[in-house]
């Protein structure tokens, strides 16, 4: 009842509102814990009745309480930014709707490339050459371990750099459980198979041809991508992935904390 009273004065973030339950009345006050997806809120709530009657008797006396609930409020809302702030950065990617996923990735299509999204054509076909290729495997693992090191992300492979949906035809998988052993195999070899929990691949066919959606999550330790002899550090800047030199990541990494 307080949250459905909130959302219809959602034009006053900051202030409380009243709301009724069993004939008896409430004020509500709710502030944002991440502000920038607007999706999760701390809320403080006091019986009218109680409050006005303390204001009677005491009017000092209720604007210490109701400076205290405010004060203990914001507390315990900076004490779980604190905690969860990576959780928090993942909440406006929480993942493609399972009820609508044509028009949630449709959706991501149509936002373009960004600091939490990237598209690739194929998963490891040259489309110029016509033949597998190391190169672009490599190309969207970079981005993969890029999410995984800053905020998370996802990956649509089978779209091109123009949001033109391609699919993964052109791979030649014989079916999805081939597409998917790719991956895992890739993932192993050159991220590492103890951060395959943090990855989650789907497939579906949106506009009749197959679009693989890989959700990064933010990774709480450092994640290389490894190649030959050589494992590189990148971050995600911007619709970028970008490689850190050795004698920055240290520094990177105590920032991140």
């Amino acid at each position: 009842m307080a949250v459905e009273r909130w959302r219809q004065h959602r034009g006053a973030n900051d202030k409380p509102v009243r709301f009724t339950v069993e004939g008896k009345r409430w004020w509500v006050g709710f502030i944002p814990l991440a502000p920038r997806s607007g999706s999760l809120w701390f809320g403080v709530a006091v019986p009218e009745r109680d409050f006005l009657g303390a204001v009677a008797k005491n009017g000092y006396l209720a604007g210490l309480l109701l400076f205290a609930m405010l004060g203990l409020g914001i507390v315990m809302a900076v004490l779980v930014v604190k905690r969860y702030s990576h959780h928090l950065l993942d909440l406006p990617r929480a993942g493609v709707d399972p009820k609508d996923p044509e028009g949630a990735i449709l959706s991501l299509i149509r936002e373009g490339e960004g600091g939490t999204v990237e598209f690739k054509s194929t998963m490891r076909m040259n489309l110029r050459t016509g033949k597998a290729d190391k190169a672009v495997e490599l190309a969207w693992l970079k981005a993969v371990a890029a999410f995984m090191n800053t905020t998370g992300g996802t990956l649509l492979i089978g779209v091109d750099d123009e949001g033109r949906i391609q699919g993964i035809e052109p791979d030649g998988f014989a079916n999805e459980d081939k597409c998917r052993l790719h991956f895992k195999n890739l993932i192993a070899q050159h991220i590492g198979l103890e951060h395959s929990g943090s990855l989650h691949l789907e497939i579906h066919r949106i506009e009749g041809r197959q679009v693989v959606v890989i959700e990064c999550e933010r990774s709480d330790k450092p994640v290389f991508l490894s190649h030959g002899k050589e494992e590189e550090f990148y971050i995600r800047s911007g619709p970028s992935s970008v490689k850190l030199p050795v004698s920055k990541v240290i520094e990177y990494l105590e920032h991140r904390k």
